[in-house]
């Protein structure tokens, strides 16, 4: 996987800006993506794109889609927590991934990358209704799990930098499943 530069944002040219912010939703998109395979939840595509912007910085964006997405009252209760962490694992592992190929604080990285993840955790916040975890344990859970899991992330986020789609047989090839 390209390695973005540590250069100040405002040093970036538009390119390489494009460029950092398409990495981070690569990992973003990978890091929920692995960790459905991991708990084993459909996975139908994965998608990471940045806009072409004219007059302001560029932006990414992406998701995964599964078939039929549950609602929080259509997932069982044994799985709601594996359900949470999946939407959680976006954010960590896009933090993860600011922290150790760009430098930047750990503690930062999971702000800002908290910053970008609004609709994850409005579903997460929907989700921890039928939890009897609290948010700082499952996002105990998460980081775990994609410290564990970071290979196969990076694989993931690698092979989305390059195609920018992903089906989930792609997804599940790449993790050797």
């Amino acid at each position: 996987m390209p390695t973005p530069t540590t250069t100040p944002a405002a040093k970036l040219t538009l390119a390489q800006r494009r460029e950092r912010e398409h990495l981070r939703a690569c990992a973003h998109e990978a890091g929920h993506a692995v960790l459905m395979a991991h708990y084993n939840l459909p996975i139908t595509e994965a998608i990471a794109t940045v806009n072409n912007p004219i007059f302001f910085d560029p932006q990414a964006f992406g998701y995964v889609s599964e078939d039929h997405e549950p609602d929080d009252t259509h997932i069982p209760a044994e799985l709601i927590d594996d359900y949470i962490v999946t939407y959680l694992a976006g954010g960590e592992a896009q933090a993860q991934w600011m922290h150790q190929a760009e430098g930047m604080e750990l503690a930062e990285a999971r702000r800002e990358a908290l910053y970008n993840s609004g609709s994850d955790y409005e579903v997460v916040r929907r989700y921890r209704r039928n939890s009897d975890l609290s948010l700082a344990q499952l996002q105990a859970r998460t980081a775990g799990l994609v410290r564990r899991r970071w290979a196969g992330i990076t694989r993931v986020a690698a092979a989305l930098h390059r195609h920018k789609r992903l089906t989930g047989p792609q997804i599940l090839a790449l993790l050797g499943r």
